[in-house]
């Protein structure tokens, strides 16, 4: 089985540097070994993450999985080149995207590459829209302990509420993320049920260069009973800690290419109410969450790298706060629902199934590549 040089933000504390950790370890639950070539200087997060470390060996393999965006690939290319190394005899990227369709600006990305990996089909069906070379669905696994230590009295949560979490990275672009549109649902939610007490949780980080939109954000709150900001970088303990002390999730984004928070809180058991649409569907379904009805609508500018033109959702405010109130409301239901979610992510997204996945792609590799 040939072993793979994993490149990427490894020690990163973000989406994407999670996500590569995640490949780091299903690959070790199925004994595939991997070396790690980190490449967080890309970044702008905080570096402190050395988990993906534990098992990683100080060999060279001949395969490399380069888990860093298009808009990154040949950067990383470059970097490699220089490094006195032996070179690769197949190269893997894997790649997110938040768009149907990937642009052409990217096609310089596939130069030197021989295969690309994916977390959902519908980052798939993006990236093979202008793939020169072959695209195959990969996908996370999702997989952790929550550490007892952290309770609600951690967060500052009080014990006698429901508690309603939104979390974002400001370096995502909050118009993709949308969590307006959550405050909203949580509004509505709250004015028809005027009994429940409830508590909104407000998980971000980086807002320190993003200061404006920040104030905006909160003075948008200021006629909700109970609001609580948490703007820093946690630990991965810490943010499970804050995950399992919520009751449910609330993601109005625009586009996901996996949803990593939605996935987490349905390994934890707990209701995610999210758009009905792009990757994050690839786990959710009406059986195990609450995807929200949507409407497509154009990009009317371009937003960071996403350009004017392509359409996003507009998920359904009242029917969000619909779901949340049934949420609010229905004890079985959200137990129904929460062991739905978690019976999903444990069949399909455990670490020994993805493994298997990559174990058998690579075989592939190997056999045609004669490594």
């Amino acid at each position: 089985m040939p072993g793979l040089n994993l490149i990427g933000y490894l020690g990163a504390e973000l989406g994407v540097g999670e996500a590569a950790r995640s490949l780091a370890k299903a690959s070790s639950s199925v004994g595939i070994p991997y070396s790690i070539i980190d490449v967080g200087y890309q970044t702008q997060n905080r570096q402190t993450d050395r988990s993906a470390w534990d098992q990683a060996t100080p060999d060279h393999y001949p395969i490399d999985l380069i888990y860093v965006n298009a808009d990154q690939t040949r950067a990383t290319l470059a970097y490699l080149a220089g490094m006195n190394i032996e070179s690769a005899k197949a190269r893997i990227a894997y790649w997110h995207w938040e768009q149907p369709k990937l642009p052409e600006k990217y096609l310089g990305a596939f130069s030197g590459l021989d295969e690309i990996w994916t977390p959902t089909a519908f980052v798939q069906e993006a990236v093979s829209s202008i793939s020169p070379i072959p695209v195959f669905k990969v996908p996370h696994c999702v997989s952790f302990t929550v550490n007892p230590q952290f309770t609600r009295a951690s967060f500052g949560i009080p014990q006698d509420r429901f508690a309603a979490l939104v979390m974002y990275d400001f370096h995502s672009y909050k118009f993709r993320k949308n969590p307006e549109a959550a405050i909203d649902a949580f509004r509505i939610a709250c004015m028809t049920q005027p009994s429940t007490k409830a508590t909104l949780i407000i998980k971000t980080i980086n807002s320190i260069d993003y200061a404006e939109d920040y104030e905006r954000l909160k003075q948008s709150v200021d006629d909700i009973e109970d609001v609580i900001f948490l703007d820093q970088v946690y630990s991965r303990d810490m943010l499970y800690g804050l995950e399992a002390n919520c009751d449910c999730l609330i993601s109005l984004h625009r586009a996901e290419g996996f949803g990593l928070g939605p996935a987490e809180m349905m390994f934890l058991g707990k209701p995610v109410i999210a758009t009905g649409w792009s990757g994050n569907m690839e786990f959710m379904n009406t059986q195990n969450s609450f995807p929200v009805h949507y409407k497509l609508k154009p990009l009317e500018k371009s937003v960071g790298v996403y350009e004017a033109g392509q359409v996003w959702a507009e998920p359904d405010i009242e029917h969000a706060a619909y779901c949340l109130s049934m949420v609010f409301n229905d004890s079985h239901l959200r137990k129904s629902i929460g062991l739905q979610a978690r019976e999903t992510m444990l069949n399909q997204y455990n670490p020994k199934v993805v493994g298997e996945m990559y174990r058998r792609r690579l075989a592939l590799i190997g056999a045609r590549m004669e490594i």
